[in-house]
């Protein structure tokens, strides 16, 4: 009995040592399986990991040919934009110096037969001839916007100054008989073919030194209209308006002044017209070109 005890435990002590021996190959075995199936995931993902790269690669690679596609098709429409902009650039200076050419051969034409058109020019006339005449060696400078306005604006700013030197001179015997002389300042400018001309004669002691424009005795203005398109003063002419000065003078000056009124303001009439119209009948010369 006690053997058969005995027996049962040996083979007991078996069994376990079997079923531990049995657990320990499966843990073995399932470590191994677990390690093969890691390697295989690491083999995988390095497959993977491989696969995106040389799909970036390649992604890459594209993208950098397209840049460059798009950096040479940019170039070449930049220069091909540059080179519409010099070929525009210099068909439109073609265009210019034809331009002003044809504006420089008719302004000359115009200033030749000045004196043809005009042949028998009082002197405020040949003066007027004289400086447009002067113009013909500035043109390429004066017409560099080609704008033939600056030529008659430059012609006004010398009708000015004959202007004026004709009416002083006129004046003197007007005015020297009531011990007193006058001097103008005219100012005429261009608005389209109408010329706005403006002129003050100023009214000062006959030993007067200084600025007549700040003191005087009495000024004179008179502002008219005149036309290109249709030459002719204004009829009737504008009543001249008449302006007391800061300047005192002597009461028998003043007597006498008043007195001569109607006659001053009648030669004065005529001495304006007879300045204005020689030289802007020389200006008129020049209206066809507004037209340009």
């Amino acid at each position: 009995m006690a053997n058969d005890l005995q027996r049962a435990w040996v083979r007991a002590e078996e069994a376990a040592k079997e079923a531990e021996r049995f657990l320990e190959e499966q843990r073995k075995e399932a470590e191994r399986v677990l390690e093969e199936k890691r390697r295989e995931a690491e083999r995988a993902a390095a497959e993977a990991q491989r696969i995106a790269d040389e799909a970036a690669r390649e992604a890459a690679k594209i993208a950098e040919e397209k840049l460059r596609e798009a950096e040479r098709a940019t170039a070449e429409a930049q220069r091909i934009a540059e080179e519409a902009a010099k070929e525009a650039a210099r068909i439109a200076e073609e265009a210019k110096k034809a331009a002003k050419g044809e504006l420089i051969a008719a302004i000359k034409d115009t200033i030749d037969k000045l004196k043809e058109e005009i042949p028998d020019p009082s002197e405020q006339a040949k003066q007027m001839i004289d400086e447009i005449e002067t113009y013909k060696e500035q043109l390429e400078s004066l017409l560099e916007e080609l704008n033939p306005v600056v030529l008659i604006n430059k012609a006004l700013d010398k009708a000015e100054l004959i202007c004026e030197e004709y009416i002083n001179s006129k004046m003197v015997p007007i005015f020297s008989p009531i011990q007193l002389k006058g001097l103008s300042d005219a100012e005429f400018s261009l608005n389209g073919t109408q010329i706005n001309a403006g002129l003050t004669l100023y009214l000062v002691l006959g030993d007067f030194e200084g600025d007549f424009r700040k003191d005087f005795i009495k000024n004179i203005t008179v502002n008219v209209e005149i036309d290109l398109a249709d030459l002719r003063l204004p009829d009737p002419l504008p009543t001249p308006v008449i302006n007391d000065g800061n300047f005192n003078v002597e009461d028998e000056i003043k007597r006498r002044l008043e007195e001569e009124r109607d006659r001053i303001i009648e030669e004065l009439v005529i001495v304006i017209v007879d300045s204005y119209m020689p030289v802007f009948i020389v200006i008129d010369k020049f209206k066809d070109l507004l037209k340009i």
